[in-house]
């Protein structure tokens, strides 16, 4: 079973600008059939060629390509604007054969997966070490071209880059690029959040989305918003965005309300507050591969506020 591919969302998707509902609609497309699953995963492919080429995209041409592909249906593919966008036209231009102005390289790509409760590493051609966390997707090539390293990425990973003043490290991750010459640092682009985030652990690196940029050094965070395409960077005063893959929770004066939401996140259970009073309440304390009853034990003994299970949680009372 199978239905046209729905290119103006696939654009959409791949250029960070879907809406919820489109992604349900993807999602719900790709699950009509393997065949459809496998067109999407070669979409995101083509994306990421796309996205590392230097080309000029005559968008009259792929206009006229995919007229000619919806045929004598009449049907004019809306809207307009977004396909005059970059995204789209480098996604049509190759879907419908219509090729770039500077043709893309040959190249086999792979796509490396961590599903749920998973967490997977893998060393690429350069020497790059990439750690995926649970739910993400990396797609990059099996052999980097002569000017760039570039790879795409849907949810969450770190990056200890190789360094090569020669060629970049370039992330492409929903509508933000992230792009370095050697340094560690976080992505975290997943589809269903309203933020894509780089947290830089070592060296520099560039984040940016269409004309805004930030340079991030090291205890750095970069914020793109999806709503408004804003781009700012802050210090990072989260010690724990590394505790998925060290599995070490650490906090050193951090407000209740702070430790109860990194708690939700590491652990994957609500653990919440039973009053804003206590928001300010501070803590420190240092966990490395414990329980949750544990922690929460400790916190207890720290700050006289006991913590209750429920049917969905924990609650610090």
């Amino acid at each position: 079973m199978n239905k046209e591919l729905p290119y103006e969302i696939i654009a959409r998707v791949l250029s960070g600008e879907a809406t919820a509902q489109e992604r349900n609609e993807l999602e719900k497309w790709q699950n009509l059939s393997n065949e459809n699953k496998e067109a999407f995963e070669q979409m995101k492919v083509l994306w990421t060629q796309a996205m590392a080429a230097d080309f000029e995209p005559n968008t009259e041409e792929a206009l006229k390509a995919v007229s000619a592909k919806i045929g004598g249906k009449k049907k004019k593919i809306r809207p307009l604007q977004l396909l005059l966008q970059v995204a789209a036209v480098a996604i049509l231009f190759i879907a419908t054969g219509v090729y770039l102005k500077h043709e893309l390289a040959p190249s086999h790509y792979q796509i490396f997966h961590a599903g749920v409760h998973e967490k997977k590493s893998i060393v690429l051609e350069d020497g790059t070490n990439v750690t995926l966390n649970e739910n993400s997707t990396l797609t990059y090539p099996e052999h980097f071209d002569d000017t760039v390293r570039a790879v795409t990425l849907e949810g969450e990973a770190y990056f200890d880059v190789n360094h090569n003043p020669k060629k970049p490290f370039v992330i492409k991750a929903g509508e933000s690029q992230t792009r370095v010459l050697g340094t560690a640092f976080i992505v975290r682009a997943r589809p269903d959040e309203k933020e894509i985030t780089v947290s830089v652990h070592r060296g520099k690196v560039a984040f940016s989305q269409a004309s805004a940029q930030v340079i991030l050094t090291i205890g750095e965070k970069g914020t793109l918003d999806k709503t408004t395409g804003s781009v700012t960077e802050k210090y990072n005063d989260n010690l724990n965005d590394l505790s998925w893959q060290t599995n070490m929770l650490t906090f050193v004066g951090t407000p209740l309300n702070k430790v109860v939401g990194q708690l939700s996140e590491f652990y994957k259970v609500q653990v919440s507050l039973s009053s804003s009073e206590l928001d300010s309440v501070k803590f420190s304390g240092q966990f490395y591969d414990k329980k949750i009853d544990e922690v929460l034990k400790t916190i207890e003994l720290a700050t006289g506020h006991e913590s209750v299970k429920d049917g969905v949680g924990y609650t610090l009372k």
